[in-house]
């Protein structure tokens, strides 16, 4: 279809077909803006720990505790600054129906309860070692009224490797003697001797 019209005298225009649309389905936009990373808690397994419609916000703070006494010039070191675990906050929702929503708040309830490790998941990283440390949930007529929204805490839990070591004290170090560990006061017979090379001792004994 031509857009200029047909005149004596206008010289003729090429025709071109109907405008592109400049509105892009609301699907389209959501797969086009949102990365193929599914957001959430989840655990050990890859298995997400609350069912949620939506994660709707996640926010993520890594702090470090410094010395508040003054230190020398050029002495500032590693002793002096502690890393502090990291904290992230989950705003979860969920909807549906009334048993859907109370499943919602027990599975958060037990999450919060446990002792399992959980991994935060987003597009740009993945928090590992966090555990539950505390939520709570509103219900707001502009959140709709069948709607529950609800900020999950979490903190990263930060595993040693713990070595022990034996060490033997004697009774002059420690204060209660009975702690001391035993020791030998006289000839040890040796252990676990064949009973074949004990008859061997005997028999050349005897002999004599």
């Amino acid at each position: 279809m031509s857009l200029v019209p047909n005149f004596p005298g206008v010289p003729e225009m090429p025709s071109y077909g109907p405008l592109p649309s400049l509105v892009l389905d609301i699907q389209e936009l959501t797969a086009l803006f949102s990365p193929d990373v599914e957001w959430g808690i989840f655990d050990s397994s890859n298995n997400k720990v609350i069912d949620s419609d939506s994660v709707l916000d996640m926010s993520f703070k890594a702090g470090s505790r410094i010395a508040d006494f003054p230190v020398e010039q050029g002495q500032f070191a590693n002793y002096n600054k502690v890393q502090s675990p990291d904290a992230m906050t989950v705003t979860l929702t969920k909807g549906g129906t009334l048993a859907e929503r109370d499943a919602f708040l027990k599975a958060l309830d037990a999450a919060k309860k446990s002792l399992e490790l959980y991994n935060v998941v987003t597009p740009e990283a993945t928090y590992i070692n966090a555990n539950i440390e505390s939520y709570d949930y509103r219900r707001g007529q502009s959140d709709g009224a069948n709607s529950i929204k609800a900020n999950v805490a979490l903190r990263e839990i930060r595993e040693v490797e713990v070595q022990y070591t034996k060490t033997s004290l004697s009774a002059d170090k420690v204060k209660n003697p009975a702690s001391a560990d035993p020791e030998s006061g006289g000839k040890v017979q040796p252990k676990d001797v064949p009973e074949s090379t004990a008859h061997k001792l005997i028999g050349k004994v005897g002999q004599q």
